[in-house]
């Protein structure tokens, strides 16, 4: 027989939902609490109405236990229910078996409670346990990384001018070309490490999008396994637009070579680039489709967690991180799209951003005549900076701090300073132009400060060059300086 709560007052007033069920899963009994929480009359949730209300998933997972429920005669689980206007809430069902004297069950009698706000509270608990996590994480990797970063420095440095100013023997030649270039992949590891664990402002500059995606596809379809191909679509209209084309370059690659991954057998990867309108304004969007085997549900929401990797020893964890990094800097968003063992679309969304004049670039030549002065306390970046400058033809002194530059420059001819960020950059700037001096000054920043850097370009510094020292660039910024 089918009671309502009218029949039992006491139980209707209750702030937890009572029910009872027979022995077959009937709801014989509901107070009012469910239909308050559900936002349906109670005589829709009478019989078996009251499953309709479980969410579609955890109403196969019900039915699939309800045996064991029988057999065991007391239950406690957790479960999703779906209210009238298709909220979704996280409940408690608790119930205890009922039996005769013979020990026959007769049916349940149990209650339900709203666990939602404590659903909730773990979720936030959760995320900021991971945040805390990650903001570890990412101490540890970008201590370590500065100091590597360092290190590489003097190595490329070295490198670069042996090879631009030595002639050597083939061999000799090849083996530098061989050092350099595993230099550079160790340099950015390090800038990686260091732009996930501390954020590095893009370097925004006119670039031809679909120009880098093609670059990009180029330098990879060498990476790919026997069988596999690239396909790319690009939309000729996107043209040039603002973007930083490293970082950009960086994504594609490890886009496909995640995709590469993914796909066990022979099969395609799609590249492909469109402009489209949204209510955010106008959008480039970067798609990559491959057909793998795709990404299983609990992995979504970690999937671009730095070091999270489904590679196994084949990942290190950071390619769809800095995927993300590159979509976030910029102002945009990764949308990810997959199916198990039919594979996975990445759709990497960045706004579009109007191309601002450029900049006549720069004709380098010697300049014999001019001396850039280097203020920095630590001997090996003096010996880089001395180095770089003097192969670029530049008279160069060096200091290691603001008190022995100025007092210096007050005897000698100085044409611009080359100032380490840490090393009193800003005192010194301020002391110049309190007597009057209108001498340049460059920053050198190592990538975790190059956000700081270029926030302080407003306050009168005359450019930025990142460390470790490329002497192109350096040669390229002090040039720009010069009046």
């Amino acid at each position: 027989m089918e009671e309502s709560s009218g029949d039992f007052p006491l139980l209707g007033a209750l702030p937890v939902g009572v029910f009872t069920i027979d022995p077959e899963g009937k709801c014989t009994f509901a107070n009012t609490f469910w239909e308050e929480f559900l936002g349906r009359p109670l005589a829709d949730l009478l019989g078996y109405g009251y499953l309709s209300s479980f969410h579609p998933e955890d109403r196969a997972d019900l039915e699939n236990r309800w045996h064991l429920i029988v057999s065991s005669g007391n239950y406690r689980v957790e479960h999703r229910f779906v209210t009238a206007d298709g909220t979704v809430r996280w409940v408690r069902i608790e119930g205890r078996g009922l039996r005769d004297a013979s020990g026959e069950l007769l049916g349940f009698i149990g209650a339900l409670t709203d666990i939602e706000n404590e659903k909730r509270a773990a979720r936030l608990e959760s995320k900021l346990q991971h945040a805390q996590k990650m903001e570890a994480l990412g101490t540890l990797a970008g201590g370590v990384a500065h100091d590597f970063n360092n290190l590489l420095a003097a190595i490329l440095t070295s490198l670069q001018i042996a090879l631009a100013k030595g002639k050597h023997e083939p061999p000799i030649s090849e083996a530098l070309r061989i050092a350099m270039s595993a230099a550079e992949q160790a340099a950015e590891l390090a800038r990686q490490l260091l732009t996930l664990s501390r954020g590095q402002e893009p370097d925004f500059s006119p670039t031809d999008f679909n120009a880098v995606i093609e670059q990009a596809v180029a330098l990879v379809r060498r990476s790919l396994l026997p069988g596999q191909s690239v396909g790319v679509e690009l939309d000729r209209a996107i043209g040039v637009v603002e973007v930083d084309p490293t970082q950009l370059s960086q994504a594609v690659v490890n886009l496909i070579i995640n995709a590469r991954d993914a796909m066990r057998s022979p099969g395609c990867i799609s590249v492909s680039t469109t402009r489209r309108t949204t209510e955010e304004g106008e959008v480039l969007v970067l798609e990559v489709r491959d057909e793998g085997v795709g990404i299983p549900s609990e992995s979504l929401e970690r999937l671009f967690e730095p070091f999270f990797t489904t590679k196994a020893d084949k990942g290190t964890g950071l390619g769809l991180a800095m995927v993300n990094a590159l979509a976030v800097s910029h102002g945009g968003w990764v949308e990810v799209e997959s199916i198990v063992d039919e594979g996975s679309t990445f759709s990497v969304v960045l706004p579009l951003i109007p191309v601002r004049p450029s900049q006549i670039d720069v004709v380098l030549s010697p300049q014999e005549t001019r001396r850039v002065m280097i203020v920095q306390p630590n001997d090996e970046l003096r010996l880089q900076g001395r180095l770089a400058l003097e192969s670029a033809g530049y008279q160069v002194a060096v200091v290691s701090g603001p008190d022995e530059a100025l007092a210096r420059y007050r005897e000698e001819d100085v044409s611009v300073f080359l100032a380490r960020l840490t090393a009193g950059a800003r005192e010194l700037l301020g002391r110049l132009r309190e007597e009057g001096a209108t001498t340049p000054v460059i920053l050198a920043a190592a990538p975790a400060d190059l956000l700081a850097a270029g926030r302080l370009r407003a306050v009168g510094f005359a450019g930025v060059v990142p460390l470790p020292i490329d002497p192109l660039i350096l040669a390229r910024v002090v040039r720009s300086a010069l009046p």
